[in-house]
């Protein structure tokens, strides 16, 4: 006759499997995350493409849109509204992680917690755009001939707006975080730089 399990047995089995859970949980959400912000450099990278698409029908100048700051009152046109015609899917302008506000106690950022960027009316993008609204000294491109940027390595052409795949290393204030964000550069390139080291990287990029 087959012996049944015993109560003991039984729970030393589930133990089994509830430490076999904690351990791989970590790691499947890691590689999840890695998959999400592999989507997210993709995107960037067809914004890129886009961008590349618009220049010749516009006499080599920046697509004239408003960076994500100038999009909120709804009149005036996001880089997502002047591309619209250049991308296949409108999904690029998602990033897989976007969940809305990470820095909701910074004066400088949205206060509180939000909807996703993409979803949220006034946003309408995980990214953002180096558009009328940035200071030229920041790097602005938005308007301006291809001639404007000097080094194509260094000048922001797109961002991920908050650092959504590197949530753990957040602070309290955007400018003092280590968290890395996505950045996609004029040159077609995607790295992944703190939010002060992208600010210093358009700043170097273009020369008027």
């Amino acid at each position: 006759m087959r012996k049944a399990f015993t109560l003991i047995e039984l729970l030393i089995v589930i133990a089994i499997f509830a430490v076999l859970a904690g351990l791989l949980f970590p790691v499947l959400s890691k590689a999840r995350e890695r998959a999400r912000s592999a989507q997210c450099i993709s995107n960037l990278r067809q914004i890129g493409v886009a961008v590349g698409v618009y220049l010749p029908d516009w006499d080599d100048r920046y697509p004239y849109a408003f960076d994500d700051q100038g999009v909120y009152d709804g009149r005036r046109p996001a880089i997502n509204q002047v591309l619209a015609s250049y991308v296949t899917h409108q999904e690029i302008w998602r990033c897989p992680s976007d969940t809305g506000e990470t820095y909701p106690n910074d004066p400088l950022c949205l206060i509180g917690s939000t909807a996703p960027f993409w979803w949220d009316n006034m946003v309408m993008s995980s990214y953002g755009y180096m558009g009328d609204g940035t200071p030229d000294f920041y790097g602005r491109i938005a308007g301006y001939r291809t001639s404007v940027v000097k080094k194509p390595a260094q000048a922001v052409l797109s961002n991920e707006l908050r650092p959504w795949h590197d949530r753990g290393r957040a602070t309290a204030r955007i400018t003092d975080s280590p968290a890395l964000q996505n950045v996609l550069y004029c040159d077609g390139h995607v790295a992944s730089k703190t939010h002060d080291d992208i600010f210093t990287d358009a700043r170097l990029g273009v020369a008027r």
